[in-house]
């Protein structure tokens, strides 16, 4: 804001969770930007790019956030043009590297200027340094510490550094997610567990997701479904129409792509030897093992047997 407001630009923030920020900071005196600088995302909208900056979430590679959406071309006002300059001001958090370097990528591809981590010192750290937390473990000597909230080395790294300011090895507990540490007169200790992790939101519906939903979700997204329809007389069984074939996601949706022939070969057979058992499981098994051998994919079969 104060750079901005040196150099004669507006600034615009946009998306949902910082305009709140800068909101509750106006409000509680501990933003205070210079007269005029901070403007609404509509007004930006009428000035010439060169008197406005924006400042918008997305910089750990959120799907959803602004930035995202701007790179795609998805947001419904802020569209990137050929030398624009976008500064991400964050290093990726391990697991985002891939979501970021796409949003960067797809930004150069569209012309546009991007400073990143990589190339200039641009990161503003939400954490302390190791000279801030021995400063922190100085001041309030504290009986205890309990590393959290990072990655293993993370955590190991900071025991060492709690050790390097006399805290006593002992009372340096590393406790993994679920523990229960219990603290009293007589020192502490480990007292079990509670279950933790990740949590499932599907819907209005929260956990409760087994890993027979989870893993059909992930093949649904990897390879697809196939619906295969089989037509048998009520009496005798036998096949009264071609095995009408359906997919989404793997192959043209006509059902008239080459490995589906193999498939009504094999279901045809599987029908007219009358395999024992339930003929949906065995029509299921016969085309999964057909597309298997055609394409090397296993997509979801959904079979379905009508009698007439």
């Amino acid at each position: 804001l104060d750079i901005a407001a040196i150099y004669g630009r507006k600034v615009a923030p946009v998306g949902r969770s910082i305009e709140k920020n800068v909101a509750m900071a106006r409000e509680l005196g501990y933003l205070t930007p210079p007269v005029g600088t901070l403007i609404g995302q509509g007004e930006a909208a009428a000035l010439p790019d060169r008197q406005v900056v924006y400042v918008v979430t997305g910089s750990q590679g959120e799907p959803m956030a602004v930035l995202s959406r701007i790179a795609s071309g998805e947001h419904r006002s802020l569209f990137p043009t050929p030398g624009d300059t976008v500064i991400v001001s964050a290093s990726p958090i391990p697991g985002n590297e891939t979501a970021v370097m796409r949003i960067v990528d797809s930004l150069f591809g569209q012309g546009v200027n991007v400073v990143y981590s990589a190339i200039e010192r641009v990161h503003v750290s939400g954490h302390a340094s190791q000279e801030e937390l021995k400063l922190m473990l100085n001041l309030t000597r504290p009986r205890y510490v309990v590393p959290f909230h990072g990655e293993p080395r993370h955590l190991a790294l900071f025991g060492r550094l709690a050790e390097s300011v006399g805290i006593p090895s002992d009372r340096i507990l590393r406790a993994g997610l679920g523990m229960i540490l219990e603290f009293g007169a007589d020192g502490a200790r480990r007292a079990g567990e509670v279950q933790a992790g990740h949590v499932y939101v599907a819907g209005s519906r929260i956990g409760g997701l087994s890993e027979v939903v989870l893993r059909d979700r992930q093949s649904l997204a990897r390879d697809g479904v196939v619906f295969v329809t089989v037509t048998i007389a009520r009496d005798s069984g036998a096949l009264l129409a071609e095995p009408a074939l359906a997919s989404r996601g793997f192959l043209p949706a006509d059902g008239q792509a080459a490995p589906f022939a193999l498939v009504r070969d094999r279901v045809r057979e599987a029908v007219a030897v009358g395999r024992p058992g339930d003929l949906g499981a065995t029509i299921g098994e016969v085309a999964s093992a057909a597309l298997w051998e055609g394409t090397r994919r296993r997509p979801i079969v959904v079979p379905l047997v009508v009698e007439a």
